[in-house]
């Protein structure tokens, strides 16, 4: 493995960003399958906030827009705590930050307006960025999150083409072993920048275990990150919410387009059901 090579090749991907974010727009459409007013019990949101654009003021008001009552972010780092725990010390008064230990990407924070612990912290088998385990004390009782960023479509020499095609089975041998961290007696949700569609191995390995994708459900058309490249922009769905359908129905989902980060906020509304 070659650090240097990747911590460049992340570096570029963060600089170049900020002329993705530059097309910054309204919600995207999304259908609705329950009022939004009615008895949602959890609102949930993720957000790889680009450690390159650290204390940028338009992606804190996305943070802020998102209205979550959890927030799992992806790429944070000291000066984006800093300029996190200014804005929002009173909306969240509970925070957790781990700062990255390889990459410069390899940080995670959970905002909560409820108590939480980590209780695990798995690090990366195949990939760069450890996860998170979180366990959050709705008003509804516990609900375990798993907070990831998995391996970007990159090689470990720095090449985007042909990790494009090559990643895909280390992200799901990286996943795997995070799921481990999780328990059969809380409702669960996993969450985070996966650096795949829900047509990717890792993503379909959570489906297949009862899981469903808010975004597939409710926005199909919506995408998560955002690259420009030359005349055009690349977009992908790589954020994801990923709930248990035994334990939740999810009555409204979309993604933000907003922020100076290449990714957007996902967020995701969420009714416990009442036998789980």
């Amino acid at each position: 493995m070659k650090p240097s090579a990747l911590a460049l090749a992340l570096s570029t991907l963060a600089a170049l960003s900020l002329g993705a974010a530059n097309e910054v727009g309204a919600l995207s459409s999304t259908r609705t399958r329950a009022p939004l007013d009615g008895p949602t019990d959890l609102t949930v949101a993720t957000y790889n906030v680009n450690f390159g654009v650290a204390g940028d003021a338009s992606t804190l008001d996305a943070m802020g827009a998102t209205d979550a009552d959890v927030l799992l972010l992806q790429e944070t780092n000291e000066p984006w705590e800093i300029a996190i725990r200014q804005r929002f010390y009173s909306s969240y008064p509970h925070m957790r930050f781990g700062h990255p230990e390889r990459m410069p990407a390899g940080g995670l924070a959970v905002l909560s307006r409820f108590p939480f612990e980590v209780t695990d912290r798995s690090p990366s088998d195949g990939g760069f960025f450890f996860a998170w385990r979180v366990v959050v004390h709705s008003p509804r009782g516990p609900v375990q999150m798993l907070n990831v960023h998995l391996r970007p479509q990159v090689t470990d020499d720095g090449s985007f083409l042909r990790g494009r095609f090559t990643t895909g089975p280390l992200r799901l041998r990286e996943l795997t072993a995070h799921a481990r961290t999780l328990t059969n007696d809380a409702p669960t949700l996993v969450a985070g920048d996966f650096n795949e569609s829900e047509e990717g191995a890792a993503v379909r390995s959570m489906l297949a275990r009862g899981m469903r994708s808010a975004l597939r459900e409710f926005a199909p058309r919506d995408t998560t990150w955002r690259w420009p490249l030359g005349p055009i922009t690349l977009r992908q769905r790589f954020d994801h919410v990923l709930y248990q359908s035994s334990a939740f129905e999810c009555v409204h989902a979309r993604a933000m387009h907003a922020g100076q980060s290449d990714h957007v906020p996902v967020v995701v509304r969420l009714r416990r059901r009442s036998d789980s």
